[in-house]
């Protein structure tokens, strides 16, 4: 039987159980059962993860070693996309790869789009209070 995804991230990240991975990734265990159910993964929360450490093609692929030359364990995270370091060169090679750090960069710039959207949002909630209660205050003046 071909090993999955979720057996490599176990092993990778010594996990016993989902409940043991998602503490390691910091995520809860039902993120990572519906991971399994959807055979869709968080790719760049478990790259990020990884810190150069481990082979994305053994990850994601199962080629190769599960531990790139150079290095241990995994450590403490660190910005996955580090084009400039030479473990990432599968990043520069593997479209698949590439296309994720695009996404990654895209959606911390759509991230930062709607914070300022949820705070400009926020002003305008805070403004359309103070208008009623204005507007309250002048009923009960005009009822008197």
């Amino acid at each position: 039987m071909e090993e999955r995804i979720i057996d490599r991230l176990k092993r990778a990240f010594n996990a016993r159980n989902y409940k043991d991975l998602s503490e390691k990734l910091d995520t809860n265990e039902n993120t990572i059962k519906s991971w399994v159910n959807r055979n869709s993964y968080d790719i760049p929360l478990i790259v990020s993860k990884c810190n150069n450490d481990i082979s994305l093609n053994w990850l994601l692929k199962g080629d190769g070693e599960m531990i790139l030359s150079g290095t241990h364990t995994i450590s403490d995270p660190q910005p996955p996309y580090n084009n400039t370091n030479p473990q990432t060169s599968d990043l520069n090679t593997d479209p698949k790869l590439k296309r994720i750090s695009e996404l990654e960069k895209e959606l911390k710039e759509v991230r930062q789009e709607l914070l300022t959207a949820n705070r400009q949002l926020s002003e305008c909630y805070a403004e359309q209070i103070k208008l009623q209660k204005d507007y309250i205050r002048l009923m009960k003046t005009d009822n008197k």
